[in-house]
């Protein structure tokens, strides 16, 4: 059985995606490329240029944004996202909204009544829209009630 290489970048050292298990690695090997015998993550390893040994290594961290901040997982060997408060905000307020939303029957059924929307939707509906100036928001959440 042939040795299996893995082809790395000579500028770099990143991995191409290619191996190659046959006996004529000379012509097998990419051009600009070196073999490396093995078979490696490329997310977590790459190729030292000065010494020809495979190191440890990570990706560079994807952008973050308002919403996501990212971290990395060496069980995984990648990165994995991760909300900032601004995404927990968003998300709970995205929550809110579809509450909201789920009871506006209420609210119609009573205009289309010429009546007034009952008191118990009304404080739950208000309790909803209040829920960003709780203590402890967007980590910590009391979710009100909705009427039976």
């Amino acid at each position: 059985m042939s040795q299996l290489y893995s082809f790395y970048r000579a500028d770099d050292g990143t991995f191409t995606g290619d191996t190659y298990a046959g006996q004529d690695l000379d012509k097998a090997t990419p051009a600009g490329c070196l073999p490396v015998a093995g078979r490696f993550n490329p997310a977590t390893h790459r190729v030292d240029m000065k010494t020809g040994q495979v190191v440890g290594w990570r990706a560079p961290s994807p952008t973050a944004d308002a919403f996501t901040a990212w971290a990395w997982d060496d069980t995984q060997g990648r990165w994995l996202p991760g909300m900032t408060r601004a995404g927990l905000a968003r998300s709970v307020r995205a929550e809110r909204d579809a509450r909201l939303s789920a009871c506006d029957w209420v609210v119609t059924r009573a205009t289309e009544m010429g009546g007034g929307i009952p008191t118990e939707w009304s404080t739950y509906r208000a309790a909803l829209r209040a829920l960003p100036q709780q203590p402890g928001f967007p980590e910590s959440i009391d979710w009100p009630q909705a009427p039976a």
